[in-house]
């Protein structure tokens, strides 16, 4: 699909100078989202400078993953590494046994999901998968071995991916730490 000749003007006075990126931004002024979306934008930035004082945040990622790894050391009292983006691993425990945390959003509990790790990924005693909605709510927690990660996990080119269906909740390989209650 090619852009309409306005819109292609409208992108070319963005790409070509100050001069005519003027009538761009009177437009985008003018749109009736603009001033909403410029409001919940600074909203947005101003509660992640928060989280990130509180230490929730800890890197430019995705903040659901640096949302998990918080939920998951308030929870399991881990030290989280210093570097918020560590190869290896994302946390230790009081024993020295370190944490590989995975994040996922997922729109039910049940939803299908994936855990992917570099194919050369250093070692780490347990992946913490944290499943959480799009509302941040926490669905469940789970702890997984090295050895059955290794063992269940597909291996491709690049990377090893632990496919997670509802049938892994009862999995005998599988530590449920938490499981939010279905209605």
């Amino acid at each position: 699909m090619t852009p309409s000749s306005s819109a292609r003007r409208s992108l070319s006075a963005i790409r070509y100078g100050d001069r005519q990126a003027i009538p761009v931004i009177e437009k985008l002024h003018s749109h009736k989202s603009f001033e909403r979306a410029t409001k919940a934008f600074r909203a947005y930035r101003a509660a992640r400078d928060e989280l990130i004082a509180l230490g929730v945040i800890r890197s430019e990622r995705s903040v659901a993953g640096d949302y998990g790894e918080w939920l998951a050391a308030q929870m399991l009292d881990l030290e989280l590494a210093t570097n918020g983006v560590q190869a290896g691993y994302d946390a230790k425990d009081s024993d020295g046994k370190t944490y590989q945390v995975k994040t996922r959003t997922v729109a039910d509990i049940n939803a299908a999901t994936s855990f992917d790790m570099k194919l050369d990924y250093h070692a780490f005693d347990y992946l913490l998968g944290v499943l959480v909605s799009p509302e941040c709510e926490l669905l469940g927690v789970v702890r997984v071995g090295t050895s059955d990660v290794a063992a269940h996990a597909a291996v491709n080119r690049n990377s090893r991916r632990l496919r997670w269906t509802s049938e892994c909740w009862d999995a005998e390989w599988v530590q449920v730490l938490y499981r939010k209650p279905t209605p």
